[in-house]
């Protein structure tokens, strides 16, 4: 049968990450920490990594160095995403997906998410976190298409069309394949966007859920990562 047309969703559950691009202000006042003196300065920014001076110290982050742990993403990205800036292994690598900022370039991730069925229809939904910038870019910017291309057991399952799986019985792996594809605009510049692959039941109830985070990267790999101006 021709696959459906894929499933684009917003889950107001995600709440409001923060994701840096260039060039983007903040609306909300930037975060400001008065160690007693007064004199906080809030668009200070010594390493130019996009958080203000006060906000790395008050994080314990170095304003010296805006990739404070030294594992390749800066302290601003970890911090936007609710990653560690101070800790190696966060993110941690099997969470990211890496696409090349060049017209035409593709990344895709395949995973599969675990559901226990009754004979009921599954649906996979892509979903992108709100913004707070201005230009409102998010992973959907990059969405290309999702498909679901198999189970364990097959035997479980009645057919697959699109993103749906249908007549899923017992405990089974829905086996997803989300891809990515990159356009203009070409900044130059390393950025990341969270998003999650969710499985709806045909009651609309979600069973189970994975979560990315999507880098785009410039064909020069000693690109910076893209920060706001001012800082925050």
């Amino acid at each position: 049968m021709t696959p459906s047309k894929p499933t684009i969703v917003r889950i107001a559950a995600l709440g409001s990450i923060v994701v840096a691009l260039a060039g983007c202000p903040r609306s909300n006042p930037p975060f400001v920490v008065d160690d007693g003196g007064g004199d906080a300065q809030p668009f200070v920014d010594t390493d130019a990594d996009g958080l203000c001076d006060p906000h790395e110290v008050s994080r314990g982050t170095r304003i010296d160095d805006p990739d404070t742990d030294a594992d390749g993403f800066s302290d601003l990205m970890e911090a936007s995403l609710g990653f560690d800036p101070a800790l190696p292994a966060s993110p941690e690598r099997d969470g990211l997906v890496f696409l090349r900022e060049q017209p035409g370039a593709t990344m895709s991730v395949t995973f599969a998410l675990p559901v226990t069925g009754m004979g009921e229809t599954f649906t996979g939904a892509f979903a992108s976190s709100r913004q707070l910038f201005e230009d409102g870019e998010d992973a959907t910017r990059y969405f290309d298409s999702a498909a679901a291309i198999g189970a364990d057991p097959m035997s479980s399952i009645f057919m697959i069309e699109g993103e749906r799986v249908l007549g899923v019985n017992g405990r089974t792996q829905l086996v997803f394949d989300v891809r990515f594809r990159f356009d203009d605009p070409v900044l130059g510049c390393r950025r990341a966007y969270p998003f999650q692959y969710a499985v709806k039941r045909d009651d609309g109830r979600i069973v189970a859920v994975r979560r990315y985070t999507l880098i785009v990267e410039p064909t020069d790999a000693e690109a910076p990562w893209c920060s706001p101006r001012p800082c925050f």
